[in-house]
């Protein structure tokens, strides 16, 4: 790979009075937490400007904040009718106290102070920051592009045509931001920076990575007709990430659902049917509640379900996947376990998710146990290794590590490789649990049926068969 010589130089200018120099994430949060602490204490006066440049660059939780000042604490002429503007702003930015607002004021306001708040807010725009990468940018890197002012890097596996073809298009969803969100459009200017990471057919991946700070996006995005949902989907990534670190806000997703300790994302495609899918795996869900302890907790082995089938609005709507569902080994870690729904939801029943939700979560439940044994071959076995070696014995050092990793190592590379699909073993314990949930909720699972017929799993055909029959005889 080769070197990387790049200069980065950042320029930001103050667009106004209240505009700040916000060009990432962490920043806005620094300043707007800081802000909520100057509220506390009684320093309104002090809050007000901080909430004030975050709301002009479309930040919900920032615009109710200012809604409350004017409504609670400010004495100015018109103060009711701005209150009432940043609160509708808001609401419209999917803030869940700023509609609790609009509500309370729709009964309160008289309607010509509710009728201009109105139009105010209709006729608001926001205030970009002026943040730019200076024209005379030194690049020697296959693995990094330019996509307007942002950096855009090349994540594993993915090819140059791709790459280049992909620059091209997050710069046109870019430019067409001001369009599809008019309102919103300065919160992509919070995304430090990208990365591009391998996508086939309908996998409409985004989330950012912890690590680096870049918003990662799903090359498959390149097979969609328009750059609109790839638009729009970078100003929710932002919305999402925000209020994900702010306390006291909650964002109402206009396509997704937490269900307890479960985020269900759907699709921004607007023929997939994204309602129902929330619905119905809302429903799974409470339905689990039925199953024994030990199939509820394979269930919940998961905590992130994606709707990704195809569209209409693709180039081709051939989906990810063959299967239903899959478990995501590759992008799952620990603290993310991740099931991609590949087949748009037609006539499918609660009892039939729920059978699908078990077999995901049984390998959601294995992940975790091979990055245990991860975790095992590169250190403890490596520590004993080295004492066994420190008391001068070699060669039972070298066979507590050979033995002792073998097979945790064959496991894990096999995982790595082709992760639970090509694991027969695993496979059919997932199949079995399956057949175990249908005969707990006395269900004719046809999805169960087809797992059966489809794998080799004796256990779990002469389970299935056995239970069929004595229903049918019954």
């Amino acid at each position: 790979m080769a070197k990387v010589f790049l200069t980065l130089v950042l320029y930001l200018f103050s667009a106004s009075a209240f505009a700040g120099n916000y060009c990432d994430v962490d920043s806005a949060l620094a300043s707007y937490k800081a802000a909520v602490k100057r509220k506390n204490i009684g320093d309104h006066e002090g809050a007000f400007t901080p909430f004030m440049s975050l709301a002009e660059l479309g930040m919900a939780p920032a615009q109710r904040q200012l809604a409350e000042y004017y409504l609670e604490e400010s004495r100015v002429e018109n103060a009711l009718e701005q209150g009432a503007m940043w609160a509708q702003l808001s609401a419209w930015g999917g803030d869940r106290e700023g509609q609790e607002i609009v509500k309370r004021l729709s009964s309160t306001l008289r309607d010509n102070t509710g009728n201009k708040a109105l139009v105010l807010a209709q006729e608001w725009m926001p205030i970009k920051p002026l943040c730019g990468v200076a024209p005379s940018v030194e690049q020697d890197d296959a693995d990094l592009k330019m996509a307007g002012r942002f950096a855009l890097y090349r994540g594993d596996n993915v090819e140059d045509e791709t790459f280049n073809l992909f620059a091209i298009k997050l710069s046109e969803a870019l430019k067409s931001i001001d369009k599809v969100a008019p309102q919103l459009s300065p919160l992509v200017d919070l995304i430090p920076a990208f990365e591009v990471v391998y996508g086939v057919g309908s996998d409409r991946f985004m989330a950012w990575d912890k690590t680096s700070g870049r918003l990662l996006v799903s090359s498959a995005y390149l097979n969609d007709l328009g750059e609109r949902q790839l638009a729009y989907a970078l100003i929710l990534s932002v919305q999402r990430e925000v209020y994900s670190k702010i306390k006291r806000a909650v964002f109402l997703d206009p396509i997704a659902l937490n269900v307890g300790s479960f985020s269900l994302y759907g699709s921004l495609y607007g023929d997939v049917k994204t309602q129902r899918f929330l619905s119905m795996f809302k429903e799974a869900l409470l339905l689990s509640n039925k199953l024994p302890v030990v199939l509820h907790d394979m269930v919940y082995s998961l905590n992130e379900i994606h709707y990704m089938p195809g569209s209409r609005y693709h180039k081709s709507r051939l989906s990810a996947s063959k299967e239903f569902a899959e478990y995501d080994h590759k992008r799952s870690n620990p603290s993310r376990r991740m099931a991609m729904v590949f087949k748009r939801l037609n006539f499918e029943t609660s009892e039939e998710i729920l059978l699908q939700l078990v077999r995901l979560g049984y390998y959601a439940q294995q992940h975790a146990l091979i990055e245990g044994y991860r975790n095992d071959t590169e250190g403890k076995s490596k520590e004993d290794m080295i004492l066994k070696a420190l008391e001068g014995n070699g060669m039972s050092a070298a066979a507590l590590f050979n033995q002792g990793t073998a097979n945790k190592k064959d496991l894990v590379e096999a995982w790595d490789k082709g992760g639970p699909a090509k694991d027969k073993k695993m496979t059919c314990a997932a199949v079995y649990a399956q057949v175990k949930a249908a005969m707990t909720l006395k269900v004719q699972g046809s999805i169960v049926s087809r797992s059966v017929k489809l794998q080799p799993c004796t256990k779990a055909r002469e389970a299935w068969n056995k239970y069929r029959s004595l229903k049918n005889e019954k």
